[in-house]
């Protein structure tokens, strides 16, 4: 068996032993491929050299193309309004108070809505806020340069 030793070498044909210069030993807790047993399928192939074209610095600003969000709002109230309406016929007043409970969730969500693109428009940060939007974005980034 191969593992019998601690280390198992196997020697690269001729070509790829002269371009490297060594053969390949590998421990016996490795498992051996097909690649490894036969070893004329190994491709020698020299490591990659990063060539920097721009310098890895950041930009100063971000642009605003990817602020587009969906508003979805009161989903859980309105899936309740359709369940009430199929249920009496679409017949209004028995579902008052779903009806009242979506208006009410949903000129919550218009009146938080507003006043975040006013707070957005001013430019003012609002602490442990998770969605920024791009003008908060680069006001952060010109207090803190890099």
């Amino acid at each position: 068996m191969l593992c019998d030793a601690q280390f198992v070498t196997i020697p690269v044909d001729q070509a790829a032993e002269r371009h490297s210069g060594h053969s390949l030993t590998f421990s016996c807790k490795m498992r051996l491929f097909g690649s490894v047993l036969y070893p004329k399928t190994i491709s020698v192939k020299e490591p990659f050299k990063f060539q920097e074209l721009l310098p890895l610095k950041l930009k100063t600003s971000v642009s605003g193309k990817g602020d587009k969000t969906s508003d979805v709002a009161c989903i859980q109230e309105m899936s309740v309004l359709f369940a009430c309406l199929k249920k009496n016929e679409f017949n209004q007043t028995p579902c008052s108070n779903e009806i009242q409970s979506f208006s009410k969730c949903y000129k919550n969500f218009l009146d938080t809505k507003s006043q975040r693109k006013e707070m957005e428009r001013k430019g003012i940060l609002i602490h442990g806020e998770k969605k920024l939007n791009f003008k908060q974005i680069n006001l952060l980034m010109k207090h803190y340069p890099t």
